[in-house]
């Protein structure tokens, strides 16, 4: 009996070394897998640092170019500018989905890649091609709600450039057809120009951004042809249009 006990505990002891043996490996291997992780971690961040980088001076180049007419006329070539779009889409779903709930307000590499999106959105709705576009096409219009979304959730009152540009957008497309300004008005929108026009003492709030928001709702008041989009109007809409 003593035996069969000192064999037992024997094995025991074996199965316990062999354990603790696979415990020290797996603990090995898990460490060396944190480490791996760790690295793949530092090279998404570089990598997505410098896409972002690339991504912003491309974007300016290209918005400071469509202030040219022709280059204009090459970006709407109907290929281009839908290839162009879901590019647009992509860049602004990602940036509005990765700032929730508000918009930050500090001049980043991110901000500014979204800005120059943004303007190159208002350089090409200048033009009756580009309004178009933007305000019959799904994808255009896609471009738009995201623009809306993006523009709602930027801290007010701010100064923001992000902000101009966006009613800036908003105020050539709106120009295009009167249905176009109904498809554009939403209470949160409405609230969001009225309060940057309303407070003409607050000092936070520069005056081209208050102009840049009086001059989008006066487009989408002279353009409202619909009951809905007018009773937004009337419910959210605090200040008298001169």
């Amino acid at each position: 009996m003593k035996m069969n006990a000192a064999v037992e505990q024997d094995v025991w002891k074996s199965k316990y070394l062999l354990m603790q043996h696979e415990w020290r490996c797996q603990q090995n291997t898990i460490g060396r897998l944190e480490i791996q992780t760790m690295k793949l971690q530092s090279q998404l961040k570089q990598q997505s640092q410098f896409c972002t980088k690339t991504g912003y001076i491309l974007g300016y180049c290209l918005w400071k170019a469509s202030q040219i007419p022709d280059v204009i006329n090459i970006i709407l070539i109907k290929e281009k500018i839908l290839e162009l779009s879901e590019i647009m889409s992509g860049v602004l779903t990602s940036f509005n989905d990765t700032y929730q709930p508000k918009i930050p307000i500090t001049d980043t590499e991110e901000t500014r890649f979204v800005l120059s999106i943004i303007g190159l959105v208002a350089n090409l709705s200048t033009v009756d091609a580009g309004r178009r576009f933007f305000s019959q096409t799904n994808s255009g219009k896609n471009v738009i709600r995201l623009i809306i979304c993006i523009l709602i959730r930027i801290p007010s009152p701010s100064a923001n450039q992000l902000k101009k540009i966006s009613y800036s957008a908003l105020y050539n497309v709106s120009n295009y057809t009167v249905k176009i300004s109904s498809q554009i008005i939403n209470a949160e929108l409405i609230t969001v120009i009225n309060n940057d026009i309303k407070d003409v003492n607050d000092t936070r709030i520069e005056p081209d951004l208050r102009f840049f928001a009086l001059k989008l709702l006066q487009s989408l008041i002279r353009n409202v042809c619909n009951k809905a989009a007018y009773e937004i109007l009337l419910n959210n809409v605090s200040i008298k249009i001169f």
